[in-house]
């Protein structure tokens, strides 16, 4: 489950989908997840999907 952006703590789809966003196509994320019980942290680039 992803819990943060970029150290922001994320509510919701469309508070993730903004904070993406704020970043811009191209750019790098820091997600925070929590899978197992425990937090990680994992670097993404922030790529456009077609509709």
């Amino acid at each position: 489950m992803i819990v943060g952006v970029n150290g922001k703590r994320v509510e919701g789809l469309s508070n993730f989908v903004a904070e993406l966003g704020r970043i811009g196509v191209d750019g790098v994320a820091e997600l925070t997840v929590v899978r197992d019980e425990r937090e990680r942290r994992v670097r993404v680039r922030v790529i456009e999907v077609g509709r």
